[in-house]
């Protein structure tokens, strides 16, 4: 297992193009910056030397001793020490909030970085005292996970955020830690073992494909999906609601999609005698729609409706297409269209994105719960918790020239 704790460049210069972003000097303060080993390899001052040399600032600042006899060592120190603001002392615990973040970097690719930019950028928001410390570990194996929860523990930690993929979800429900942890991937319907002390943040497709088939007219429908583990278990959800609350429909296609595959002519024929009648349902990565959604305009395909869900909620889709590509596609968006603009600000600032990215938008409304319960603090974010879920409010949204909107009452099917 790795452990080291978290540093992040923040980028003044980054925004995004589709979200309004106050121009203002942050009041966020300062923060105090620690920096630790990511492993026990000893550094003498010839191999300290040589990381000044590569330019290699933060090794060495993490290997460097208290005292140092070479007088150059001790000025690099000192100068580094002072610009980065940095020191080696943890900071007074009164006030101050600590969290542990485990995650299996393998899993979750790069959520590893986006959800630790995701803490600390509330934290920053919130302009408060704290510790964050990232527990790393390779796989979510049993033995893993118990080793690792035993270090978050000894190290004096009590709230755990830990981005799981299921099977970690359901290694750690199992365990029954003394602690308390918010798992931002995972909905509570995956729950294999009931537990009070974890928090679920993931949001549910389920309600988000009811929702989008009130828009179906039950006539006919087709089913396109990514072949991954996501794209056909939402595949098999529309096909279990289709069939169960429209028996009698038509579900002229379910075309699975290799991850090479770009042309889709031959899916995309109208129907001579009942012309715009038919129904997409797109359970497809955002390029594969977009895809999709560009050949539809080139072959003149005329579907009444394109349904999809949270996967397609992206600025991709609009910066891969034309506005007329997307004129009959509607998402379902559990993400609000207006966020709390601190934290959405202290993201962009570390070029990070709770706009758009669901996991990182979860992280922040369970750590934001978290925060509330410890300091009593008037929460940011709106969410409601039942039965240790984060439930959000799923909206039917449609695309703009630069953006998304939500639909009127008037623009659903009635």
């Amino acid at each position: 297992m790795k452990l080291y704790k978290l540093i992040l460049t923040l980028s003044l210069t980054s925004s995004y193009s589709l979200y309004s972003v106050e121009q203002q000097v942050s009041p966020v303060s300062l923060p105090e910056t620690q920096v630790m080993k990511r492993d026990s390899i000893e550094c003498d001052e010839s191999c300290l030397r040589e990381l000044l040399d590569r330019k290699d600032i933060f090794t060495f600042l993490s290997k460097v001793p208290e005292n140092l006899k070479d007088v150059k060592l001790q000025e690099a120190k000192e100068k580094y020490q002072k610009a980065f603001n940095i020191d080696n002392k943890l900071v007074e615990t009164e006030g101050r909030i600590d969290i542990a973040i485990l995650i299996p970097e393998n899993a979750i690719g790069r959520y590893s970085l986006t959800v630790s930019k995701a803490v600390f950028a509330y934290f920053l928001a919130r302009n408060t005292k704290f510790i964050v410390k990232n527990f790393y570990i390779d796989n979510e194996n049993k033995q893993t996970i118990t080793q690792a929860l035993e270090k978050i523990s000894q190290d004096g930690f009590k709230y755990v955020i830990a981005p799981m993929t299921s099977t970690g979800a359901s290694v750690i429900a199992k365990l029954k830690p003394n602690l308390q942890i918010f798992l931002p991937t995972i909905n509570s319907i995956e729950r294999t073992e009931e537990n009070e002390n974890i928090l679920y943040g993931g949001i549910d497709y389920k309600i988000q494909i009811s929702e989008l088939l009130k828009e179906f007219n039950g006539h006919k429908i087709s089913l396109f999906y990514d072949k991954s583990p996501k794209g056909e278990e939402l595949h098999n959800e529309v096909l279990t609601q289709v069939t169960t609350l429209f028996p009698d429909t038509n579900i002229s296609q379910k075309v699975g999609i290799d991850k090479n595959r770009a042309d889709f002519s031959q899916y995309l024929k109208n129907n001579k005698k009942e012309p715009n009648l038919e129904t997409l349902f797109l359970n497809t990565t955002v390029k594969k729609t977009a895809i999709l959604l560009s050949q539809i305009t080139t072959r003149n395909y005329q579907p009444r409706i394109i349904l999809s869900t949270q996967i397609n909620y992206s600025p991709i889709l609009l910066s891969m297409t034309q506005e007329k590509d997307r004129e009959k596609i509607v998402i379902a968006n559990s993400i609000p269209l207006n966020i709390d603009k601190s934290v959405v600000n202290t993201n962009i600032l570390l070029n990070n994105d709770i706009i758009y990215e669901w996991v990182n938008y979860s992280t922040v409304v369970g750590l934001d719960y978290i925060y509330s319960n410890v300091t009593d603090a008037k929460r940011l974010f709106s969410e409601e918790i039942i039965d240790g879920q984060i439930v959000y409010d799923v909206k039917i949204v449609k695309t703009t020239g630069s953006g998304f909107i939500e639909l009127t009452k008037a623009e659903l099917t009635k």
